[in-house]
């Protein structure tokens, strides 16, 4: 197999000027030519997916109250006050490079191997590079690209595609437009490829069938195409009534939906969330979305109560503040697809298209799963209540703020939906993310724009 760190080599040509590349000489390669060795060459672009995951931008979202006397907080501060133009030179930089890596990983294997279309271990080897190589390019999109706009996708900035090695090339930006039809590309040839209906569980870090369903109906729900998005959300769940598909939290001893073993996950490559040491409390926005009878919010927060005086001479019970996070991502706690994120793509498809019933009834079978059954009882009375849309559409992002919570989830849910005013206290000053802010886009890393200007142009 080829030396993996001949093909990080390379891709630091995409990063390091070209007369730094040169002056390095890789000793001991060895070029894969059989199918094992480009199933190891997967295997390595599939460990490193592990940390293309991005926790700091949970820091800019209505979800986390930052911890101002954690030793940490040097590093996300910056992030944390949205300060984008002006930031210390010590802060956390989102991830942009380690996905690039993973690019050049599976562009080794589309551009060599070549495959058996007779074996179709061969084929989903190969369907499965494309499927990472798509959605390791719709994370840069989503991160460093206006939301969809197909009145403006066209024109509209967006990072460099990277389809092969040239160490001779700074790779110049694209368009929204050109990306997302690149990324549909690939995931169509996946389509084409990938044989495998669901993996083991011990192999659920592997694009499958249902897998790579799930991403296509999130990759055209941002895109705006509601009725694909909903075409392949009933593909992933296919006959299977959602009750059999989402984990039940009120029985005792329940897996956590985003448990790697949990029969909820589909897809579990990378870490979500990894805050660990108090770096970050829960805002009370999130804290408040959950009603004390919702069993979520026992999985989510560590937290006390005390009695404090009413003023009327009795006492009330009070929650003490600040509120700590129990969620956190490692090996056991990985998830990139569930199904109660295809329950809502089908939901709100239902919502706008008009058909307000339909999208409650699928809210139901989450809500049974989650709340108590005397808050299920009135909640499920509140959706019955519904008939208009928008009101509709309120419920489920509320309620999806609720499900996904520190789980990389509501940065982009934000971005694709009202891009709402956020306010961030620190050190006694506010900072205001506005509406529609020009922020809702992230500004390239500084370590990436020092290695390839163009990203200025």
């Amino acid at each position: 197999m080829k030396n993996i760190i001949y093909s990080i080599i390379l891709l630091m040509g995409v990063f390091t000027s070209c007369d730094d590349f040169l002056d390095i000489t890789p000793k001991g390669e060895v070029v894969p030519t059989t199918y094992e060795d480009y199933s190891r060459v997967l295997a390595s672009a599939y460990y490193n997916a592990v940390n293309t995951g991005n926790s700091n931008l949970a820091l800019r979202t209505d979800e986390v109250l930052l911890n101002e006397s954690d030793a940490n907080k040097q590093y996300i501060e910056d992030i944390y006050a949205w300060k984008d133009d002006a930031q210390s030179q010590v802060t956390s930089e989102y991830v942009y490079e380690s996905v690039y890596r993973n690019i050049a990983l599976t562009n080794q294997i589309i551009n060599e191997f070549s495959y058996n279309e007779n074996l179709d271990e061969e084929k989903q080897l190969m369907g499965e590079a494309f499927a990472m190589r798509a959605y390791m390019h719709y994370k840069l999109l989503n991160m460093y690209a206006k939301p969809y706009n197909a009145s403006t996708a066209a024109s509209d900035q967006a990072p460099p595609m990277y389809t092969k090695i040239d160490v001779e090339q700074l790779f110049p930006k694209t368009t929204v437009e050109t990306m997302y039809n690149f990324i549909e590309e690939d995931l169509k040839k996946a389509e084409e490829l990938i044989n495998v209906e669901v993996y083991e569980t011990s192999d659920k870090f592997k694009f499958s069938k249902k897998a790579l369903n799930s991403f296509f109906a999130r990759f055209y729900l941002f895109k705006n195409d509601l009725e694909k998005a909903n075409d392949y959300a009933k593909l992933v769940k296919a006959d299977v009534d959602f009750s059999e598909l989402i984990e039940d939290y009120l029985v005792a001893d329940h897996p956590l939906a985003y448990n790697y073993n949990s029969k909820e996950n589909i897809l579990a490559i990378e870490h979500f969330f990894r805050f660990r040491n108090e770096e970050v409390y829960a805002s009370d926005f999130i804290f408040g979305l959950y009603n004390e009878k919702d069993n979520r919010r026992a999985e989510l927060f560590d937290f006390t109560t005390e009695d404090v005086d009413d003023g009327a001479g009795g006492t009330i019970t009070q929650i003490v503040k600040p509120v700590k996070i129990k969620k956190y991502s490692d090996n056991a706690n990985r998830c990139s697809f569930r199904y109660s994120e295809i329950l809502f793509i089908m939901a709100e498809y239902e919502a706008k298209l008009g058909t307000v019933k339909n999208a409650g009834d699928i809210l139901k079978k989450l809500l049974e799963k989650r709340l108590a059954a005397d808050l299920y009882t009135a909640e499920a009375a509140i959706l019955d209540g519904i008939t208009d849309r928008t009101v509709m559409m309120n419920y489920i992002l509320a309620e999806k703020a609720r499900e996904f919570a520190f789980e990389d989830h509501r940065w982009f849910d934000l971005r694709r939906t009202n891009q709402k005013e956020i306010t961030h206290s620190l050190d006694g000053t506010d900072y205001v993310l506005k509406a529609n802010d020009a922020r809702y886009t992230l500004r390239y890393p500084q370590s990436a724009i020092k290695a390839n200007p163009k990203l200025l142009d």
